[in-house]
């Protein structure tokens, strides 16, 4: 009976101290922007933004809870794009315009380089002042991306490469076609099935303005037949710009020649042909 006494007496007592520790737990201080984006955990996007939101809690410091929460708003763009990344190493690096842009954990697969994202606006911040064991903070972040920096972010992740015919002559359209996927396959590009034509762009700068894919490849061909040259052979010579649209700069170029004197059109053609590929291949 003693026992079941004491056992009376010592639960009650287990109980009252637990709710003594959970009472001490208290906001002591609220600050920054109010309103119900704080409820919200949703991705979402509004008037031509995407928005993430970024939390952080136990924080030793208000600013350590700041950079936590916006390392995780960075984390969740990550995520949108099938990447998972631990918030606690999101990468950041300065910019020379003294901003920072974020490594969303995908490298460009031609060129090596980490895939980030520069710009970004922490829109709205908020930050409670806790009293727990100690003091610690909690914080919540707003993080907006313009639709146009996501989707030049997604057209790098999926690497998917236009091309363009550019040419004065008649050209042989089957078997640049092949030399185009071949090209790709040997770059790692992820080429589109079929050309754009080229007086869509009308040139090069606007291909770098307008494209619509990460990369495109300027194919400029110069082909002059046995009349113009007054004489029995063909001459051919491909020009291939890799162009990184996202960039807004020629990452390449690849330029090789031939001449054949067969006396078979059909044969000469397709031996320049082949001849120039073989030649840009290996560069």
């Amino acid at each position: 009976m003693r026992i079941f006494y004491t056992l009376i007496l010592i639960v009650p007592m287990l109980i009252l101290s637990s709710c003594a520790s959970t009472a001490t737990e208290k906001i002591i201080k609220k600050s920054g922007d109010t309103g119900t984006w704080k409820e919200n955990s949703d991705v979402y996007k509004n008037a031509g933004k995407i928005y993430f939101t970024g939390i952080a809690s136990g924080a030793m410091t208000e600013t350590e809870a700041f950079k936590r929460a916006e390392s995780d708003a960075f984390a969740q763009v990550s995520k949108y794009f099938g990447v998972e990344v631990n918030s606690t190493t999101t990468i950041r690096d300065r910019e020379t315009s003294g901003k920072s842009s974020y490594d969303i954990g995908i490298k460009n697969n031609l060129t090596g380089t980490s895939i980030k994202l520069k710009n970004y606006t922490f829109e709205k911040k908020y930050v409670e002042k806790w009293k727990r064991k100690n003091i610690e903070y909690d914080a919540k972040v707003l993080l907006s991306i313009p639709v146009t920096e996501m989707n030049k972010i997604k057209m790098a992740t999926e690497n998917l490469c236009g091309w363009s015919i550019k040419s004065e002559d008649t050209v042989n359209e089957e078997m640049i076609s092949q030399f185009v996927r071949e090209f790709g396959r040997i770059k790692k590009l992820n080429i589109q099935p079929s050309a754009t034509s080229f007086d869509k762009f009308g040139s090069e700068n606007s291909i770098i303005n307008n494209g619509e894919t990460s990369k495109f490849l300027l194919i400029t061909i110069k082909q002059k037949t046995a009349s113009e040259l007054n004489n029995s052979k063909i001459y051919l010579e491909i020009s291939v710009d890799l162009i990184s649209v996202i960039d807004k700069i020629i990452i390449d170029n690849y330029t090789a020649q031939f001449e054949t004197s067969d006396t078979s059109k059909d044969i000469a053609e397709k031996k320049a042909y082949n001849s120039v590929f073989e030649q840009i291949y290996v560069q």
